[in-house]
C-alpha cells in the first residue's frame, strides 16, 4: 500500500493542515501495519529490468534485452515500478534506473506484484 507521506488532519484545530502519516494509516484493501525498512522516495523515471540468466555461467549467451519499466519509487532497500506484463517471482533481475549522469543499478527480487485496473502491474522489489 502507498502511504502518502502527510494526511489530512481530522482534529478541528488543525483541520485544514498536512500531519504526518503514521504507519499503518489508510483505507480500503491493503492497509495494515507498514513494514517497510526504509522510507520510499516518491519518483517517476524510466528504468530496464533484466533477468540475471546463466550469462554469469556462461559469457556466450546472449544478455536478456530487458524489459522497460516506470520506476514509481525508491528506498535504501527497494523500489517500486509499473510493468505491462507480470514478470516471475522466483529469479534474480538487474535494475538500471536513471537518465542522465545519475544511475543505479543494483540486483533485487519481486516481493509483491499488484495488478493495476488499467491492465498493467505495480510490483515491489528488494534490493539483494
Amino acid at each position: 500500500m502507498i502511504t502518502p507521506a502527510t494526511t489530512p488532519s481530522a482534529d478541528p484545530a488543525t483541520r485544514g493542515r498536512l500531519m504526518p502519516a503514521t504507519a499503518g494509516t489508510g483505507t480500503g484493501a491493503g492497509s495494515g501495519i507498514e513494514r517497510r525498512r526504509s522510507t520510499r522516495q516518491p519518483v517517476i523515471t524510466p528504468g530496464v529490468l533484466r533477468a540475471v540468466t546463466e550469462l554469469e555461467q556462461d559469457p556466450t549467451a546472449p544478455p536478456d534485452p530487458g524489459q522497460k519499466v516506470m520506476v514509481t519509487d525508491v528506498s535504501l532497500h527497494g523500489v517500486g515500478f509499473r510493468c505491462d506484463q507480470v514478470l516471475p517471482t522466483d529469479r534474480a533481475y538487474v535494475i538500471e534506473i536513471g537518465v542522465g549522469p545519475l544511475h543505479l543499478t543494483s540486483r533485487l527480487r519481486i516481493v509483491r506484484v499488484r495488478r493495476r485496473p488499467d491492465g498493467a502491474f505495480d510490483m515491489g522489489a528488494e534490493f539483494c
